[in-house]
């Protein structure tokens, strides 16, 4: 998963964030390769992600994953979606489905 962040002015630093910022996209991979799909989501990208920042996430699903968890997570269609996969609500949650793992490449700048 790419999350892009869109660097937001600090009150306590005197230049942009160069850590995080404002989540404007998201994109999934499709498949071996460099190949990303958006993901949609809530927020809506703005027309040029020139200046910001990307974060290459992995993820994991579980092992014990039943046919209907597998077939939720393969059609996930927006972040908020894989969001729930990975931090489930309710009472009758048995556990995550997917995991973000802690290694990550990033930032990346995006340039073009």
């Amino acid at each position: 998963m790419l999350l892009v962040f869109n660097p937001v002015s600090s009150a306590i630093l005197t230049e942009g964030a160069h850590d995080g910022g404002a989540l404007v996209a998201t994109y999934i991979a499709t498949g071996g390769g460099s190949d990303f799909a958006p993901l949609p989501m809530a927020v809506t990208a703005p027309a040029s992600l020139v200046g910001c920042q990307a974060y290459l996430m992995t993820m994991q699903r579980i092992a014990a994953a039943s046919k209907d968890e597998e077939d939720k997570v393969d059609h996930a269609g927006t972040f908020e979606e894989l969001i729930e996969y990975m931090f489930p609500s309710g009472l009758n949650v048995r556990e995550s489905l997917l995991r973000l793992l802690p290694e990550y490449l990033g930032p990346i700048p995006i340039t073009k």
